[in-house]
């Protein structure tokens, strides 16, 4: 699936709305099998709880999540659905994103490295106006 692909088919569903609910379907994919409350999701995911409420009800209405109620106080176990209803463009999806994370992770390392060249570069060619 390429990028193309992946826009035209995020804007075709409503199965993923916003980075959040992105990030939270990803992370159930990796970590199907643990009992966490809510809070906990929010710090592992890294988003504000009241954002990771709303992802949870919208991916939980949805269809591509299910909640199991665990035995202990306000932890449950989210599991991915499969059979989400898009034919498997989802599991494509989450896939290339770790390909597309890395890409951008060297990218941003890339820019970075230019910004500190041209600081280096302008720092020497250009005096200080005043000393300090």
């Amino acid at each position: 699936m390429d990028r193309d692909q992946i826009r035209q088919w995020l804007n075709g569903t409503d199965a993923i709305r916003s980075a959040c609910d992105l990030d939270l379907l990803r992370f159930f994919m990796r970590h199907s099998n643990a009992l966490l409350t809510t809070e906990q999701i929010a710090n592992f995911v890294g988003y504000g709880h009241s954002q990771i409420d709303e992802a949870l009800e919208h991916l939980l209405a949805g269809g591509q999540v299910t909640r199991l109620k665990g035995r202990a106080a306000d932890a449950d176990l989210y599991i991915v659905e499969p059979g989400d209803g898009t034919g498997g463009s989802m599991t494509s999806l989450l896939d290339l994103n770790t390909v597309a994370g890395i890409e951008t992770v060297f990218e941003m390392f890339i820019v970075a490295i230019a910004i500190v060249a041209g600081l280096l570069i302008s720092n020497a060619v250009v005096s200080p106006r005043r000393s300090l």
